[in-house]
């Protein structure tokens, strides 16, 4: 029985926007409406860029462990785990053990006037432009997650 086009997968699902944060952590991202959930792939060691952006945030850690920074605090996450960061507030990840984790927030300008995730359909033109951004995060070594 196949599922419906507004059920989604954790692992392998394309129909999301792909988007490299930092060298070892990766998303698809998944916008709706008002809303849109990010589902996160640290590798074990990898560490993300502390960074700040309007929208308020919540997070469940999904799979193995993960140090959550927010607030000059660095706090170890585990499964079953879960945290809000206010809009405006420094957050980032760092030490992981090959974790997976979900990040909520309200819906971003930069993916586009268009649900991608509800429409069912990837927006490419959004998807190059983040790919875009990424390199030149990459070099400046801030990043939006």
């Amino acid at each position: 029985m196949s599922k419906a086009s507004w059920v989604f997968q954790l692992d392998g699902d394309s129909r999301g926007i792909p988007r490299v944060l930092a060298e070892g952590i990766a998303t698809r991202v998944f916008p709706g409406e008002h809303a849109m959930l990010s589902v996160v792939r640290i590798d074990a060691g990898a560490t993300g860029t502390v960074h700040s952006h309007p929208e308020e945030q919540w997070g469940v850690m999904l799979r193995r462990t993960c140090a959550r920074i927010q607030g000059g605090a660095e706090i170890e996450c585990a499964v079953g785990d879960f945290w809000h960061t206010p809009g405006g507030v420094m957050h980032g990840l760092g030490r992981s053990s090959g974790a997976r984790c979900w990040m909520s927030s309200a819906r971003r300008a930069e993916y586009g006037a268009e649900p991608a995730a509800v429409s069912g359909r990837q927006d490419r033109e959004v998807g190059a432009q983040l790919a875009s951004s990424a390199g030149r995060t990459a070099n400046n070594r801030s990043s939006i997650q």
